[in-house]
C-alpha cells in the first residue's frame, strides 16, 4: 500500500491519479458512481480523500481501466 510523503495512507484526488496511473478525472468519476469512497478533508471546508487501500482494490478489480460507460452497465445503471 502507498502512503503520501507525510506517511498517510490517506491520498488527494491528484495524489490518487498519480498513484494508479490515471487521470484525476477517471478518480473523481469512480468516487461520484460509488467505486472508491470519499472522505471530507479535516479541517477544510472543501477537498477530500481516499484510501490508498480501497484503492489498491479498485486496481486491483482493474475496474480504472474501463470506461465509465461500461462500468455503469455493470452495476445495472
Amino acid at each position: 500500500m502507498r502512503e503520501d510523503r507525510y506517511g498517510s495512507p490517506w491520498l488527494t484526488p491528484r495524489e490518487a491519479a498519480v498513484y494508479s496511473r490515471c487521470s484525476e478525472e477517471r478518480i473523481r468519476s469512480a468516487i461520484a458512481c460509488g467505486e472508491i469512497a470519499a472522505h471530507p478533508r479535516l479541517g477544510t471546508a472543501r477537498g477530500m480523500l481516499v484510501s490508498a487501500r480501497d484503492l489498491d482494490r479498485l486496481i486491483e478489480s482493474e475496474v480504472l481501466r474501463m470506461p465509465v460507460a461500461a462500468v455503469l452497465m455493470q452495476k445495472g445503471a
